[in-house]
């Protein structure tokens, strides 16, 4: 076995060569006698694959985990602004804006109501005469014009 074959048998079986098949066992082994080179290969692979092992298989430590979160959080917690950024940004924020936004319409809403049924100065006579179009009733026409209707007075 040369060392590229060996390489191949590394890369495709793992760092045991007693989990290689049995045909190239004895040949790797032959290799590593001779080959110092292989053999820091053969080492170096097997420490990646024990690394790499124990961090797949090891169960995390949830004291670490709730630790760092907890730095998170108070990192975060901290105050970063001024006092008045703070209360600007409060004020302007989507609910307090939302919220005076409905109030200005409700109280428009309420003013509109209520100028518009305060007596206008506009009888409902002059009005509904008007609206049959009769001039001469609603006191727009001259005294001695005849209704548009004839019939209504």
């Amino acid at each position: 076995m040369d060392r590229e074959a060996f390489d191949d048998c590394l890369l495709r079986y793992g760092p045991d060569i007693g989990a290689w098949p049995l045909e190239k066992r004895a040949d790797a082994r032959r290799l590593m006698a001779t080959d110092d080179v292989a053999r820091a290969r053969l080492v170096a692979d097997a420490v990646i694959a024990g690394v790499v092992e124990r961090a797949v298989f090891s169960a995390p430590d949830e004291a670490v985990i709730l630790a760092g979160v907890r730095r998170r959080i108070a990192a975060g917690s901290a105050p970063t602004s001024s006092g008045l950024e703070t209360i600007l940004a409060h004020w302007l924020a989507p609910t307090p804006v939302t919220a005076s936004a409905l109030a200005v319409v409700v109280l428009a809403t309420g003013i509109g109501y209520a100028l518009g049924t305060q007596g206008a100065g506009v009888p409902d006579e002059l009005l509904l005469a008007i609206a049959e179009g009769n001039f001469a009733g609603a006191g727009l026409a001259a005294p001695d014009e005849a209704p548009l209707w004839p019939g209504r007075s």
